[in-house]
């Protein structure tokens, strides 16, 4: 489990309880309002929303003076670059803002990516499986009411290697570093093993009726909601 893994479980506990009482878009549009509500209140908290204020003011008051017919190209120069001055101190300012805000979005999204994105094959189908390199064969079992798995099969067709798949994840590989941050929840492959990774094609998860099939996945309702609801937020709070 990763850094951006750790409030998993509690998101999986919400949206069972939700899942009781809307359907999966709805859902996918809450959680875009979650995020929404998360990102924005930690902007607020974390940013110096006060010098921010006194910097909008000063930019409002440099705009009007630069307006104005009777300024000379000298004095106009010298407002530009305080104007330019402040525009890189509001920048300076709401950075760090901006990037604290943008963790809790990031853990929500790859905690949604895995419980969203995909789906496993219906009963009685079968998965394509990709191995690289391809020293071995992978195969898609899934038999009766038990987990499907992957096997790796030899040259001799007898089974090296069984990874359980107890998630629509479509990717394992051995462990990077980056998994530090994000991990699989399928776990990992051996580091001693044959092959470096193993794709699953599994079906897309789709969750709305109509528009172009790159549309249709959890990314755009759960978007649309966390942009809706960013905005509604700011103008609302007045955060700068």
């Amino acid at each position: 489990m990763g850094v951006f893994d750790l409030p998993a479980p509690a998101l999986s506990w919400v949206d069972a309880i939700l899942a009781m009482l809307l359907s999966a878009p709805v859902r996918l549009a809450v959680w875009g309002g979650i995020g929404a509500a998360l990102s924005m209140g930690l902007y607020h908290l974390v940013s110096p929303q006060s010098r921010l204020t006194a910097i909008a003011i000063l930019d409002r008051r440099l705009k009007r003076a630069m307006r104005m017919e009777n300024v000379d190209p000298a004095r106009g120069l010298a407002l530009a670059g305080r104007q330019m001055r402040l525009a890189l101190l509001r920048l300076g300012l709401t950075l760090p803002a901006a990037v604290a805000a943008a963790l809790p979005v990031i853990s929500l999204m790859v905690w949604l990516e895995t419980r969203y994105a995909n789906d496993l094959p219906q009963h009685g189908q079968a998965a394509a499986v990709v191995v690289e390199p391809a020293v071995v064969q992978g195969r898609w079992i899934a038999a009766g009411d038990a987990p499907p798995r992957v096997e790796m099969i030899d040259a001799e067709g007898t089974a090296i290697l069984t990874l359980p798949i107890s998630a629509p994840v479509m990717v394992i590989h051995k462990w990077l570093w980056w998994n530090a941050l994000i991990g699989n929840p399928l776990g990992y492959l051996p580091s001693d093993a044959a092959v470096d990774r193993v794709e699953i094609a599994l079906p897309r998860a789709q969750y709305l009726p109509a528009g172009p099939e790159l549309l249709r996945g959890w990314e755009a309702p759960f978007m649309l909601a966390l942009l809706v609801g960013s905005v509604l937020l700011k103008l609302l709070f007045r955060i700068r």
